[in-house]
């Protein structure tokens, strides 16, 4: 008789506070497991898409720049505009090989930046055409660095987590480390694999305390962010 009332009283008013509240704990716990895993993996999946959408409106504008122009990279500044200052210089390839091929926002000339119509930051990080790379050859002149800001200002502003860096690539040095391409991510070595370049110190890597060239890791994982990859999102 007992039981058939307990049976009844609970048809009538469902779960006891006791009930409800370990089921509140169950559900807290395993939304505390799953819930960063979640925003991990989104975050991971934004950055990569974002990263190649970036590095498709370069490389496509580098490309379409050498068809109009008739000019490689490493011609693009007469030696009247090599006296110009750095300001000037990076004011001049912008205005003349990134703005007529891709949708840009007002140019910054005291950063030597500019955004695009998706929001990411443009900015000149090497002085164009003037730093030399060394090789096993010797040394090579380095042509113009752009880092890309994915989110803008608005993000962590963290190489190697929003921020990545782009070379256009000399010609005596692009089969060395570019593959042949005039316009790439800047390199983690010449062809090294990703698990190698996560525990390099040098320059350039790909590891907490370098994040210059882990956007090559990326693509070198096959467009992957994969668990072993330093940075943490």
């Amino acid at each position: 008789m007992i039981k058939l009332l307990d049976l009844k009283f609970r048809s009538k008013y469902g779960f006891t506070l006791a009930e409800t509240l370990i089921t509140l704990g169950i559900i807290g716990v395993v939304s505390a497991i799953t819930i960063p895993s979640l925003i991990s993996n989104y975050k991971k999946k934004y950055t990569v898409n974002r990263l190649k959408q970036v590095y498709s409106i370069l490389s496509n504008a580098t490309q379409l720049a050498i068809s109009e122009k008739g000019l490689e990279p490493e011609d693009w500044l007469s030696e009247d505009i090599k006296s110009l200052s750095e300001a000037d210089k990076k004011e001049y390839l912008y205005n003349n090989y990134i703005k007529p091929y891709i949708n840009t926002l007002d140019y910054n000339k005291s950063e030597g930046s500019f955004y695009d119509a998706t929001g990411a930051k443009y900015s000149f990080v090497v002085a164009p055409w003037e730093s030399k790379l060394w090789l096993a050859e010797g040394p090579y002149h380095l042509l113009g660095s752009i880092m890309v800001d994915l989110d803008g200002d608005k993000g962590k502003n963290i190489s190697g987590y929003d921020r990545f860096y782009f070379l256009y690539a000399p010609k005596k040095s692009r089969l060395f480390y570019w593959q042949g391409k005039v316009f790439d991510l800047l390199p983690c070595g010449n062809n090294g694999k990703p698990e190698q370049l996560y525990l390099t110190t040098s320059w350039p890597g790909c590891h907490s305390s370098i994040a210059n060239c882990c956007g090559d890791v990326i693509r070198k994982e096959g467009w992957q962010i994969k668990e072993k990859y330093p940075i943490k999102f």
